[in-house]
């Protein structure tokens, strides 16, 4: 009986210790199982948050106020976010990022070339910015990183309205200039799109022998010959593109932002162009014409930007580098010889006509943005064609249209030549013996100094002009006064400086058939001056202009995830 007893407490005391133990495991289990939801819950939050970082940076990236966020890795290019009980980082400055222990991030959506990043061996194209962010929370964190990457423009030719051709289209693109007076080979025309906004059933009419290399995208209907070739896909219709919308009237250039006053000011140097009929004009710097012009000969723009407040006609092209601002029509016709070095940028508020002689033997090299009808015909155009009205139809007859991204945009150093200042008095010009004080009208004042310069060399300014030319001595300012000075009047001009620092001009009628014939004498009191140091002319100045299709729309519209990683 008691060994019974002793076996039954035994067995009872073995139970309870088993029953023990499992309950134990059965806890800890549990406990630790709870750790481990509770780790994957974090880690699921933590990535959240992490992702939560990228999209709020992102979108201070996408906004246009804040472009050059990031740019120079400032200090304050550092984020943290309080979110949904954890913390988000990120940062673009390295000396923050080693305190954190968390890879910088690179903003390079502006740049023109690759950057290095964080990781030497990986630099960030151009057009992009590479982000990375950290999301903490229960002491679990999480690192999401994403490459985000502006492409170009990515279409030959966008309208807003119906796109026609009757024929002989060629649509493509190419990596470089064509040599002047030559034709790609087949081969050498690379992927290039072609889109039409328009609704209309008949929104996208392709004549005979006509090509496109790349897609035909159409928010209405695409009519094509059997003779036409598609390299790409049709596309009727797709959704409506995003194209660039701008106004005309805010590249007036008679006005000019001041950043030290936060204000407008009005241009001191700009150069005004009469209206009516010009003949070759060469426009250099800023320069506006108000009222219509007739221009024969062919434009000139040899690093110039032309407002013109009205209509324009051109017989001849375009020439050079610059810029053509048109309020209203403008038309374009004649040859425009094929030249690499041409690019030039036409925005228009009406309707563009342009006629050449042949695809050829004329070419129009640059971006074409109007806000009206478009037809062209019988030319070749490179870079990129925009016509934003959607009540407008784009015609185009015998013509090959080329996109290529580095036509397409112009991005130069506008150098302008510094203003005659009529605010400065103090003249003292001694000229035909006539001492002479204060503001000369009627005639031309050019002011005349020797320089400290080694070689002793003079200079002449020109007030018309705005030059200052450069002769060797006392004898060649003459002949260089007589070069540059016209025979017209120029009142209002004003000469600085005492000592005669300046020469009298009178009219050719006054002066009969002499011209100056005692300079030596009215030059010797004159006294030295460094090289440019004219006091009749304020400092020249710079500004860069950028006039880029994609720049036109908003980042929202065109930026692109080109990768992504979540660890």
């Amino acid at each position: 009986m008691k060994r019974r007893q002793a076996f039954s407490l035994g067995n009872t005391v073995v139970v309870i210790a088993v029953a023990s133990t499992l309950a134990f495991t059965v806890a800890a289990a549990s406990l630790n199982h709870l750790n481990y939801s509770n780790r994957v819950s974090n880690g699921i939050q933590a990535q959240n948050i992490a992702e939560s970082t990228l999209a709020l940076v992102t979108e201070k990236l996408l906004n246009e106020k804040s472009e050059d966020l990031g740019k120079l890795r400032e200090a304050g290019s550092s984020f943290t976010f309080q979110l949904n009980g954890g913390q988000g980082f990120i940062t673009f400055n390295p000396d923050q990022a080693g305190k954190w222990e968390l890879p910088y991030s690179t903003n390079n959506l502006d740049g023109p070339n690759p950057v290095p990043g964080y990781t030497a061996t990986k630099p960030i194209p151009q057009n992009s910015a590479q982000l990375i962010a950290r999301g903490t929370i229960g002491g679990v964190s999480r690192q999401v990183e994403c490459i985000l990457y502006i492409p170009p423009f990515p279409y030959a030719v966008a309208t807003a309205g119906p796109f026609h051709s009757t024929g002989k289209l060629v649509v493509g693109a190419l990596d470089d200039a064509l040599p002047d007076g030559e034709k790609p080979a087949p081969e050498e025309i690379l992927k290039a799109n072609l889109a039409s906004n328009s609704r209309d059933a008949k929104a996208l009419v392709l004549g005979p022998d006509s090509r496109v290399s790349g897609d035909v995208r159409s928010a209405g209907g695409v009519e094509t010959d059997e003779t036409v070739y598609i390299g790409g896909r049709i596309r009727p219709g797709s959704d409506p593109v995003k194209l660039p919308q701008e106004t005309v009237t805010n590249y007036d250039p008679e006005h000019f932002y001041d950043p030290k006053t936060n204000s407008y000011t009005t241009r001191p140097n700009l150069q005004k162009v009469p209206p009516g009929l010009n003949n070759s004009p060469k426009v250099s710097g800023f320069a506006k014409c108000t009222g219509d012009l007739n221009v024969k000969g062919g434009l000139e723009l040899d690093g110039g930007v032309l407002y013109v407040d009205g209509n324009v006609i051109i017989d001849g092209g375009i020439r050079g580098k610059g810029a053509l601002f048109v309020t209203r029509d403008l038309g374009l016709y004649g040859s425009t010889q094929m030249k690499t070095d041409n690019k030039v940028a036409v925005v228009s508020g009406g309707n563009v006509s342009i006629f050449g002689s042949g695809q050829e033997s004329s070419m129009f090299q640059g971006m074409l943005w109007n806000k009206g009808a478009f037809s062209a015909q019988h030319i070749t155009l490179m870079g990129v064609l925009i016509q934003a009205d959607e009540n407008a139809t784009t015609d185009i007859n015998d013509a090959s249209l080329y996109y290529q991204s580095s036509q397409g945009k112009l991005d130069m150093t506008i150098s302008s030549p510094g203003s005659v200042d009529v605010t400065k008095g103090n003249i003292h010009i001694s000229a035909l013996g006539l001492p002479i004080t204060g503001i000369v009208t009627g005639s031309a004042v050019f002011e005349v100094y020797p320089t400290t310069a080694a070689d002793g060399h003079w200079e002449v300014v020109d007030p018309n002009s705005r030059q200052i030319y450069s002769v060797p001595n006392k004898a060649a300012v003459r002949d260089k006064v007589k070069e540059i000075w016209n025979g017209s009047t120029s009142g209002g001009l004003v000469g600085v400086g005492p000592g005669g620092s300046g020469v009298l001009v009178v009219p050719l009628t006054v002066l009969g058939p002499l011209f100056w014939p005692n300079y030596n004498a009215e030059l010797n009191d004159i006294p030295a001056r460094e090289p440019g140091a004219s006091q009749m002319l304020t400092p020249g100045s710079s500004e860069r202009i950028t006039i880029d299709p994609n720049q036109l729309l908003s980042r929202k519209d065109k930026v692109r995830l080109l990768y992504w990683r979540a660890r």
